[in-house]
């Protein structure tokens, strides 16, 4: 009995272990499935917490840029399309002074799809365009400016009347088809459409006609020629070469053309008689003309300088002589301007070979120059300078010791950038290679003391004087005095003697 209540209890007492465990193990399940809800929810609140912070970025980011075109630009008011462009071009400029390259081309994209609701004519369109393709000239990424460029001298050329209201009418399918690419695809998609529509748009070339007379007579082309100007040279510095001849030839044309204009304006269509003597052009134009036709001048010398670097010494050449052309109808013939003219061509003729025409060119630079400054002024002994070494390439020795010896006297007191001592030392240098040594000693020991005093004792431009005078020393026989000045000019360049 004992036995089997005994049995009973640790029976009992096992199924109460069971029961505990098994009541445990509920704790435990119940527990764990707790736990992992928790950690649910914080996980699901952690994520919520990162999606906000995600909108507060996204918020603050649009809160920094400018509103999106919701609305198409056609569908916009001519006030609120102005508002904004002005808001756009604004914050696009300020971009770029702020060096904020990246900035500033995505509000010029901006601006340049709100400036197709104003007509190619206007003077907003051209100006964006061009902002833009400069900034992208900046950036170095030319393909994407060279369209641009042409694009605002298209509107300058409508603005001007140099072409007709057909060819400047087609600004609405452009600026349509950009103000729909807007409200479709993200900014992006603006930036890749706006581009490819302006390269579409101006890659045909452009015929230059005229077709209001009336227009061309009112219009100086203030903005035209030098816009040509710079395209040009664009062309042919960082774009397409090939297009800068043609552009070239229209600019030479144009000048050409409107020069007559002027000339007729001012001293009237002439009406021949019998027996009447011919007159030919000996005047300048109105000086209400000036202003705006030396612009012309600058213009076709930019590009003359363009052309010249990259080897095309006829079109260059062609532009500088209408240039002079210009500078002599608008300035007269007494103008300094004239002389950098004549300098201009004068290295064209060298670069040819032609020294002949060089000297002639470089000698009528002399004689303006001489006209209109005093001797002492830095400019004539320049020029001076440029017609003598052209004689020394012509193995001309005394017309280029006549010069340098007239130079002598332009100074009768010290200049300010050393040109008495480079004068003497020229003429020393005519006489050594004249083997006039002993008309050549003054000259450079006068030389060497000018340099001196000007340059000061250890300057490295003494090298070429010190050497030249030690030259001289070994000629006329003084060994002791060309070492002495050897070893001064290799001690002060630092080489070995």
């Amino acid at each position: 009995m004992s036995k089997s209540f005994a049995s009973i209890s640790v029976a009992l007492g096992f199924c109460s272990s069971r029961v505990v465990f098994i009541f445990g193990s509920f704790l435990f399940l119940a527990g764990s499935i707790d736990i992992a809800s928790t950690n649910k929810t914080l996980a699901q609140n952690l994520a919520n917490q990162d999606l906000m912070v995600q909108d507060l970025k996204a918020q603050s980011l649009t809160a920094q840029e400018p509103k999106r075109q919701d609305t198409p630009v056609r569908q916009l008011g001519a006030a609120e399309a102005a508002a904004q462009f002005d808001r756009c071009f604004k914050d696009a400029s300020e971009a770029l002074r702020n060096g904020c390259y990246g900035d500033a081309e995505r509000l010029y994209r901006q601006a340049i799809i709100l400036a197709g609701r104003f007509g190619e004519s206007d003077k907003r369109y051209g100006k964006v365009f061009g902002d833009l393709g400069r900034l992208l000239v900046i950036r170095a990424r030319f393909d994407e400016a060279e369209p641009l460029l042409e694009e605002e001298l298209h509107s300058i050329k409508c603005r001007e009347h140099f072409v007709s209201e057909k060819d400047c009418g087609q600004f609405s399918a452009r600026s349509a088809a950009m103000d729909g690419a807007a409200s479709r695809d993200s900014a992006s998609a603006e930036t890749a459409t706006s581009a490819e529509t302006a390269t579409s748009a101006v890659t045909n070339t452009i015929a230059v006609t005229n077709t209001s007379a009336e227009a061309s007579v009112q219009t100086d082309y203030k903005e035209l020629i030098p816009a040509m100007s710079r395209l040009a040279s664009f062309y042919l510095n960082y774009g397409t070469e090939s297009k800068a001849e043609t552009l070239t030839c229209e600019l030479i044309s144009l000048i050409d053309g409107r020069l007559g204009e002027y000339r007729e304006a001012t001293s009237g269509k002439i009406t021949l008689k019998n027996g009447q003597p011919l007159t030919g052009w000996a005047g300048s134009a109105a000086s209400r003309m000036t202003n705006p036709v030396v612009e012309w001048a600058i213009a076709l010398d930019s590009v003359a300088g363009d052309l010249k670097s990259k080897g095309k010494l006829d079109m260059a050449e062609r532009c500088y002589n209408v240039g002079l052309e210009v500078k002599e109808t608008v300035l007269g013939k007494e103008h300094l301007s004239l002389a950098n003219s004549f300098d201009s061509l004068a290295a064209i003729s060298q670069e040819r070979g032609d020294l002949r025409q060089a000297e002639q060119y470089f000698s009528y630079a002399l004689e303006t120059t001489e006209r209109i400054l005093p001797k002492s002024n830095p400019q004539v002994y320049s020029r001076l300078d440029r017609l003598a070494k052209c004689f020394l390439k012509e193995n001309k020795l005394a017309e280029a010791e006549a010069l340098y010896l007239k130079a002598q006297s332009f100074w009768e007191e010290p200049s300010r950038n050393g040109s008495e001592a480079r004068a003497a030392y020229a003429l020393g240098n005519v006489y050594m290679l004249e083997k006039k040594y002993q008309e050549a000693q003054p000259y450079l020991a006068t030389a060497l003391k000018l340099a001196e005093e000007f340059y000061g004792p250890d300057s490295i431009a003494l090298v070429p004087f010190l050497n030249r005078y030690a030259d001289l020393m070994y000629y006329q026989g003084q060994d002791g005095p060309r070492q002495e000045l050897k070893a001064r000019a290799c001690a002060i360049s630092g080489t070995p003697l």
